[in-house]
């Protein structure tokens, strides 16, 4: 699963198909800002997006990535760093 954010307020959910080529399969259109962060879970459980007002929406990605949690904050804009440290 990859996650793709943009300037027009929409998280593109691509997945592989059994051809590897990426299909999307979901658009999250609920932000009302500029998506400028993205960051999955380690077991891909959850999605979490920010923007650049700063808010953060948290997705649950099973099923219908239906919202767990927002959160409001005094950033302006999320950003993110790559790569993790396990």
């Amino acid at each position: 699963m990859v996650a793709v954010g943009n300037d027009k307020h929409v998280v593109e959910i691509y997945t592989v198909g059994s051809d590897n080529k990426f299909r999307l399969t979901e658009e999250l259109i609920d932000s009302t800002d500029m998506i400028t962060a993205l960051s999955f879970t380690q077991d891909g459980g959850a999605l979490a997006v920010g923007n650049s007002k700063g808010k953060i929406r948290v997705y649950n990605t099973a099923g219908m990535f239906s919202t767990v949690y927002v959160f409001e904050t005094d950033a302006n804009p999320i950003s993110t760093s790559l790569g993790h440290e396990d």
